[in-house]
C-alpha cells in the first residue's frame, strides 16, 4: 500500500490511472448498443472484441474483431507505465504523447466499425441507448484526461526548473 501511495504522488497520476480504468472498462463492456432500422426487437451491440445483432437477448450473429481490443490494452499498458516513470518526467511526456495515438487510434477504429455496421440514411440518434451516449463522452474524456496529465507533467517539470534557479 505504501509503495502504491509513493507512485500516486502527483495529479497525472490519478489522470493516468482514470484512463487505464477507462479502457479497461471498455474492453469487457458493449461500447454501443442501437436498434436496427427502427425495429425495437434488435440490437446493434459493438464490443471491443466483436460486433454482434441480438434479439431479446440473445445473439443471433456475431462477427469477429480485435482491432480495437488491442488498442484498449496498448492505452491501459501505456497509462500504467506511465503512472511507475514518475521519476523521469521527460520520458513520461513522451510517453503520455504515446498514448494520445492510441487512444485517437482506438476513437477512429471505433468511429469506423460504428460507421460500418450503421446505415447512415435510416439511423437516427434516438436509436442509441443511454450507456452509449456515456461511452462516447468517457472516449473523448481519455483524451481530455491525457491532456490534463500531460499538463501536470509540464507544470512539475517548470516547478523543478523554477526550484533549480534559485538555488
Amino acid at each position: 500500500m505504501i509503495i502504491f501511495a509513493n507512485m500516486i504522488q502527483r495529479i497525472q497520476h490519478i489522470y493516468f490511472f482514470l484512463i487505464a480504468l477507462i479502457a479497461i472498462w471498455f474492453s469487457v463492456i458493449n461500447i454501443c448498443s442501437f436498434s436496427l432500422e427502427n425495429i425495437s426487437a434488435q440490437f446493434k451491440n459493438i464490443y471491443a472484441t466483436h460486433v454482434e445483432i441480438t434479439s431479446n437477448t440473445a445473439p443471433l450473429i456475431t462477427e469477429e474483431y480485435n482491432g480495437m481490443l488491442v488498442s484498449l490494452i496498448l492505452i491501459a499498458l501505456v497509462s500504467f507505465v506511465n503512472i511507475f516513470m514518475f521519476k523521469n518526467r521527460k520520458l513520461q511526456e513522451k510517453i503520455g504523447y504515446i498514448n494520445y495515438i492510441a487512444i485517437t487510434a482506438f476513437i477512429v477504429l471505433f468511429i469506423m466499425k460504428f460507421l460500418d455496421n450503421t446505415d447512415m440514411t435510416m439511423f437516427s440518434t434516438s436509436s442509441l441507448t443511454t450507456s452509449s451516449w456515456v461511452n462516447f463522452a468517457l472516449m473523448f474524456g481519455m483524451l481530455f484526461l491525457n491532456f490534463l496529465a500531460i499538463n501536470g507533467i509540464k507544470a512539475d517539470e517548470e516547478l523543478v526548473r523554477a526550484a533549480d534557479r534559485i538555488r
